[in-house]
């Protein structure tokens, strides 16, 4: 699932969910549950970098703006509970720059019991997935300006 879905749901959550100790926790299941629907992913054996590229900086953008309008609207709380909902993609956010930039292998022998977890549930993460993200990221968006 794209930054924008996420760092949305979790923003979603943190204006309907008062209680940071709910929202919190609320917040990192929602990332979980998201990653198990068909979502966007490249083959990791043979990715495609045009359509890597096409879909990361739209997202990447998308990110910064949505953090952007928040932080600048006085939504700090709905903000961080967003930046939660992001935070278990830091481990794959950082592969993706050691490889795609330097070059150098994913070690998927050495990462943690929970980035495992998460990469296993990631089953229907499939390269034509960016169509659905846009499907998710409209939802997610207009859900969040309807509830602000």
């Amino acid at each position: 699932m794209t930054g924008t879905s996420h760092l949305a749901t979790g923003a979603i959550i943190g204006v309907t969910v008062a209680n940071p100790l709910i929202a919190v926790p609320a917040a990192l299941m929602s990332h979980l549950i998201l990653d198990t629907f068909p979502h966007y992913g490249e083959d990791v054996e043979n990715p495609n970098q045009a359509r890597w590229l096409a879909v990361t900086l739209p997202d990447g953008v998308t990110v910064l703006a949505m953090a952007g309008f928040l932080l600048s609207q006085g939504y700090i709380a709905p903000l961080l509970v967003g930046l939660v909902a992001v935070s278990p993609d830091t481990p794959f956010i950082i592969e993706v720059i050691r490889n795609r930039l330097f070059g150098t292998t994913p070690d998927f022998e050495n990462r943690s019991a929970f980035t495992k977890f998460h990469s296993r549930i990631q089953r229907l993460e499939r390269p034509w997935g960016w169509t659905l993200e846009i499907v998710y990221a409209v939802i997610f968006g207009l859900i969040l300006f309807a509830v602000l």
